[in-house]
């Protein structure tokens, strides 16, 4: 990887915030009043794999599994549309 001026990689390639562990997760879903079913709803998943993702059943390296680890947090990454 390439780096820019000052040492700093690209802003592509950098994540917004800090990667969280499903623990930090679910206790900023209880900070906020969310539930796991109301995330996924509201973001187009199915609940079954939100919770998946959330218990490391589902590992979150492609497909639903990816896009719903990216958006919580779990994990760096891209979501394509």
């Amino acid at each position: 990887m390439a780096t820019h001026r000052k040492g700093k990689t690209p802003a592509r390639n950098r994540t917004r915030g800090a990667i969280k562990t499903p623990e930090q997760v679910l206790a900023e879903f209880d900070r906020t009043g969310t539930s796991v079913s109301g995330w996924a709803t509201a973001h187009g998943h199915k609940p079954s794999l939100v919770f998946e993702v959330l218990a490391g059943r589902v590992k979150g390296k492609r497909g639903k599994g990816h896009v719903i680890a990216v958006q919580l947090g779990l994990k760096a990454g891209e979501v394509r549309a």
